[in-house]
């Protein structure tokens, strides 16, 4: 029996707070007033540019800029969509030297590329991680656990005891999830009666990021922000994110341990994303464009507004404890 995976966690109480505080000191970061350290997220799009100047950086969109300084920027993230202009070298230093993740976007709102900070090397954890994913035991035991919280952040329940294999545990996985946009389904139904969502399957194409639907493409954009919260987390704790547990790399450049840590916030943004689609301004017909390809898209000035309201609530501090957990049980 493997013991020490990702156990549920205590109440929030002296102990974690202490903990968070201690984080916040060995980080180097500025003390959030309320202690939660959301997901703190830029989104620039159109002609933009950053650059360095003497107060600081310099962040230029359209006909407007500002200057922010150092050593306190307000974002732990930067997202680019659909933007022309420049980055200076000077700029890009200053934002990795601060721990800020930049983050490509595709025109559909899918990750193009990610610079991570925190990039922290550690063979012996590496060695580690590669011999529990090729320990069956191990890699369940881990796997269990991911997709246990994953799912009780649902508000949601998966008897992972009932897989004794990873291929069990997947299949058990895939039933849990149509369950849970079913009831997800209903929850928008309640706010939104003539929606348009019908599942997160394609009817088309295998890829779910070439949403149809409005519904779908406001979860493909926030999975995005979730994405690179999970990819960050992982690079600042020293894990590979090509050695997965539940995932495994179905096509090369797949990084299965990214969606393993994906896993662990779908409940935040699936929740973020059915309060934002509440109210009828965000989902009106003339914050979305149509491809010819009968793609949907956020237009830019909506998907600012959704990064703005789905990042705080993606908790990256807790992602950092689940890392730890998972770097511990190893």
């Amino acid at each position: 029996m493997v013991r020490g995976v990702l156990c549920p966690k205590r109440a929030i109480g002296s102990d974690s707070r202490a903990r968070a505080r201690a984080w916040v000191r060995r980080e180097g970061l500025k003390p959030s007033p309320d202690n939660d350290y959301p997901m703190k997220t830029l989104f620039l799009t159109g002609p933009v540019s950053l650059s360095m100047v003497t107060e600081g950086l310099k962040i230029r969109e359209g006909d407007e800029s500002r200057v922010v300084s150092p050593p306190y920027l307000p974002y732990d993230a930067i997202v680019v969509q659909n933007a022309f202009g420049y980055v200076s070298w000077a700029a890009l230093r200053i934002l990795l030297s601060l721990r800020i993740a930049v983050v490509m976007l595709d025109y559909q709102g899918s990750v193009l590329g990610h610079m991570s900070p925190y990039a922290r090397r550690d063979g012996n954890l590496r060695a580690r991680q590669l011999r529990a994913s090729a320990d069956p035991k191990k890699r369940l035991a881990v796997a269990r656990s991911i997709v246990q919280r994953g799912y009780r952040r649902r508000g949601s329940y998966v008897n992972v005891g009932a897989a004794s294999t990873i291929k069990e545990l997947m299949r058990l996985e895939a039933e849990g999830a149509e369950r849970h946009w079913v009831r997800w389904k209903q929850r928008l139904t309640s706010v939104w009666p003539d929606h348009d969502f019908d599942g997160r399957d394609n009817p088309r194409y295998r890829a779910r990021f070439r949403a149809v639907t409005r519904t779908n493409a406001v979860l493909n954009y926030s999975y995005a922000l979730l994405e690179s919260a999970a990819r960050t987390t992982i690079h600042r704790v020293g894990l590979l994110p090509d050695i997965g547990f539940l995932h495994v790399p179905t096509q090369p450049r797949k990084e299965p341990l990214v969606y393993d840590f994906m896993e662990l916030g779908r409940g935040w943004v699936d929740d973020a994303v059915l309060a934002w689609l509440s109210k009828p301004a965000n989902r009106d017909r003339r914050g979305f464009k149509r491809s010819a390809e009968w793609v949907v898209r956020l237009a830019p000035e909506k998907a600012r507004e959704l990064v703005q309201y789905v990042s705080p609530r993606i908790r990256t501090e807790t992602l950092w404890h689940d890392a730890r957990d998972i770097v511990r049980s190893l």
